[in-house]
């Protein structure tokens, strides 16, 4: 008796610990943060499902709304609303303002190395991690 019990103890953590990586990966995909210089950082979430859509051009793409909030020293100074597309084969990516769709010169190229998530580049990695991974 004492080793069935002391067997679905041990199952049961391990499913915890599986479900918390599960939970982890998954918040990584709509919650996430990026720097925007000295003393700036921008905190997002995906506030939509992430869609499958062909544009006009016939480009397959994904696209999701995220929410923006851009803080300086701490402080909260602009928050806003964006859409973002990305081409997940040609690893582009691109935004544009609600119900709007990007024009062919908004998508930019991602390098696909860690350079695509740092401040110059935007965090532009994290919303390709967001809407493709």
């Amino acid at each position: 008796m004492k080793m069935k019990r002391i067997y679905l103890m041990s199952a049961v953590v391990v499913m915890g610990v599986l479900g918390m990586a599960i939970g982890v990966d998954a918040r990584s995909q709509s919650e996430f943060s990026h720097g925007c210089g000295t003393g700036c950082a921008v905190k997002v979430k995906r506030i939509s499902d992430v869609k499958s859509m062909r544009l006009p051009s016939g480009q397959q793409v994904k696209n999701a709304t995220f929410v923006q909030q851009q803080f300086i020293n701490g402080q909260l100074k602009t928050s806003s609303q964006r859409q973002f597309f990305a081409d997940c084969q040609q690893r582009q990516l691109a935004s544009a303002d609600q119900n709007s769709i990007p024009k062919q010169k908004d998508w930019n190229q991602l390098a696909g190395d860690d350079s695509d998530y740092t401040t110059v580049a935007g965090g532009r990695g994290f919303y390709f991690d967001a809407l493709c991974k």
